[in-house]
């Protein structure tokens, strides 16, 4: 079997500075990873920034990822109109050939390939605002470019960034909902939730990594569609590692959550779960491995200690820890 190698070279000897990623001579595909304000210094070091290439602007709104996509020639001086105009953005995935071939039209292609692959994954917002008609390529170029764009996909999820991905499931199904407890009233406003988890019972990585980004969540407060959250992983984490956003709420069992049995530690613990029968599906929106959602600093800004059940963070009480959280995650 062929082994495929791929290099990470940290400029910074840090993993949140500028770093190169690529797949070794066999492959022209090179991504840098660009934090916001250090292109110039970047370009002046590696002039192959200063061709033709791909890029992707990548941060959050809210608690909602987000991205814009495009090409350019000298990404150092194109950004400078996206510093003025975009706010959202923190990083920048910038893909250039390592063979310097790629030339206008085949970047404008690539930007074709990478929004419509991006909308159809819709796993982050777009900023992107007008549509891109299919540019003209001979067909050669075609298949070139789109075997180039499989490389530029494969970098961008090594590094981390699902904005391609679709759920391996497929596309999201309606489920029957059941009577609303009487005790949960009905509101207006969108609530933002901390909720545990605990890989000791339940393989949450290992759920997303096979099933996709939806899953049933064992409901026991009042949880509204268009609600957002994050959740807490217990020991050996103790850590927010997800933001999620609610889908529906107040779904009886269905056959469709059998395939989570297999993720818990002891499966017969999914039996009690059915028999509980009132279940929110979840929307898996982001992950992250910052410390700054490690307990201890998130109790710096309020958090008393594990939560040990769900809690509202868009509450007053929680105001401090909540926006730490948001501009942290």
């Amino acid at each position: 079997m062929a082994i495929l190698t791929v290099y990470s070279k940290l400029l910074d000897k840090t993993l949140d500075g500028v770093r190169i990623i690529d797949m070794g001579s066999t492959k022209p595909c090179e991504c840098f990873v660009i934090p916001r304000n250090r292109e110039a210094e970047v370009g002046k070091s590696y002039p192959r920034l200063l061709q033709y290439g791909f890029y992707i602007l990548l941060g959050k709104e809210g608690n909602r990822q987000k991205a814009y996509i495009g090409h350019t020639y000298d990404f150092t001086q194109r950004v400078i109109d996206h510093k003025q105009k975009k706010d959202f953005w923190d990083k920048a995935l910038v893909f250039v050939s390592k063979m310097n071939d790629i030339y206008a039209s085949e970047a404008k292609y690539l930007e074709y390939l990478g929004l419509k692959a991006a909308k159809e994954a819709n796993n982050y917002d777009m900023d992107n605002t007008q549509a891109i008609k299919e540019p003209q390529l001979s067909i050669d170029k075609q298949n070139d470019m789109e075997l180039f764009f499989e490389d530029i996909v494969f970098l961008t999820r090594f590094y981390g960034c699902s904005v391609f991905d679709k759920a391996e499931k497929g596309n999201h199904v309606n489920y029957p909902s059941i009577k609303t407890p009487s005790n949960a009233v009905a509101r207006k406003e969108k609530r933002v939730w901390l909720v545990p988890s605990n890989p000791n019972y339940f393989d949450l990585k290992g759920y997303l990594k096979r099933c996709g980004n939806e899953i049933f969540w064992t409901q026991h407060v009042n949880f509204q569609p268009g609600d957002t959250g994050y959740m807490y992983s217990a020991l050996p984490d103790r850590a927010i590692r997800y933001s999620f956003e609610v889908i529906e709420t107040n779904l009886p069992y269905n056959i469709n959550m059998e395939k989570e049995r297999e993720f818990n530690t002891n499966p017969n613990d999914f039996d009690g779960l059915k028999k509980h029968n009132r279940f929110a599906l979840l929307r898996i929106t982001g992950n992250t491995y910052n410390r700054s959602m490690d307990l201890g600093n998130l109790q710096k800004y309020g958090l008393k200690h594990a939560p040990q059940g769900a809690m509202i963070l868009s509450n007053s009480n929680h105001k401090e820890l909540l926006q730490y959280i948001e501009e942290n995650f």
